[in-house]
């Protein structure tokens, strides 16, 4: 998407380029034009002119302008299509959000572990006030020497014995 971007964006910089380049040599034919006729006519005594410069010159203007006008298009709907991609992507999220959590609710295995998890929280608190009130509000467990440990999956977490 960035590398159309990209494009999409150079595109519209070399059309306006080429609008102000025929804008440019429309001004100077037209410009011009007076002084060509003059000078054609002094020449072979003819003013006809098998070739209108101006014409030309606004044929090539109206076509740049078309071009500009393209490229913006293209960019334009190019960033609609973008717009529209990330709000699909966010939506898609929100739905395997949801997709999940239905998911996951319903299983009462996940709920067990929900409810492991709040229970060790909870002990983890209960840990942190009993060291908290032992070791004071300024100082660290460490500072007594206390050191985190590893619990093996059947230790007594929270039990009395830790925290005597």
């Amino acid at each position: 998407m960035a590398a159309a971007q990209g494009k999409a964006r150079a595109a519209c910089i070399e059309a306006s380029g080429a609008v102000e380049s025929a804008s440019a040599m429309l001004e100077e034919a037209r410009s011009k034009e007076p002084h060509d006729y003059v000078a054609r006519l002094l020449a072979n005594g003819n003013a006809g002119d098998p070739v209108d410069l101006v014409a030309v010159a606004q044929r090539k203007c109206t076509d740049a302008n078309r071009q500009l006008d393209l490229a913006r298009a293209g960019e334009a709907a190019l960033a609609e299509g973008i717009t529209r991609a990330e709000n699909a992507v966010s939506f898609a999220a929100i739905r395997l959000d949801s997709a999940l959590q239905e998911a996951l609710g319903a299983a009462p295995e996940i709920a067990t572990l929900f409810a492991k998890w709040d229970s060790a929280v909870a002990q983890l608190g209960d840990v942190h006030r009993a060291i908290t009130a032992v070791a004071g509000k300024t100082r660290s467990p460490v500072c007594f020497g206390l050191k985190p440990r590893r619990l093996s999956a059947d230790s007594a977490y929270g039990s009395a014995e830790i925290l005597a």
